[in-house]
């Protein structure tokens, strides 16, 4: 989403790479997306075109302010956290988005409680720090392929 923070996520992909997790760019639109700070990312897919089944594992990245926030309510985004949630797989939420995640997408399913969060198999991070023990977590839970104890059945996506 244009206007994410990319300080949240820059050195977790780093570390994602490093672990060979091939990473992929999801925006409202393909090609460049620029975040708060200038920096950018290429979109190869769109919220329109994929689903989260495509992927193994998931990460949102929050943003900059309160509009940010409100562009995370979008009924796709949402179905997406529902989809990969329902699917076993492994999510993740930074900044703003991890209150998105906890209180719109997964509410009673997922809750922060400071600093890096695992929680019913998805890693929240409000503040990602280095992203060291963010991309760790989310790393772990991706070399599992699921998350096999995570009750599903009350969820519709």
């Amino acid at each position: 989403m244009p206007g994410f923070e990319y300080s949240q996520i820059a050195s977790a992909v780093a570390a994602f790479e490093a672990a060979s997790i091939m990473v992929k760019y999801v925006g409202p639109a393909t090609g460049e997306i620029k975040s708060s700070s200038g920096q950018s990312v290429v979109a190869e897919f769109t919220f329109e075109n994929s689903r989260s089944t495509y992927f193994d594992a998931i990460v949102f990245v929050g943003g900059s302010g309160d509009d940010y926030a409100k562009k995370l309510k979008v009924g796709r985004l949402i179905h997406a956290v529902r989809e990969a949630y329902m699917h076993l797989k492994a999510i993740g939420a930074t900044g703003n988005a991890v209150k998105w995640l906890t209180s719109v997408c997964l509410p009673g399913d997922v809750e922060y409680q400071g600093g890096v969060t695992l929680s019913n198999g998805v890693v929240l991070a409000e503040d990602v720090g280095t992203g060291a023990e963010f991309a760790e977590k989310f790393i772990d839970g991706v070399s599992k392929h699921r998350v096999w104890d995570r009750e599903v059945s009350h969820i519709a996506a």
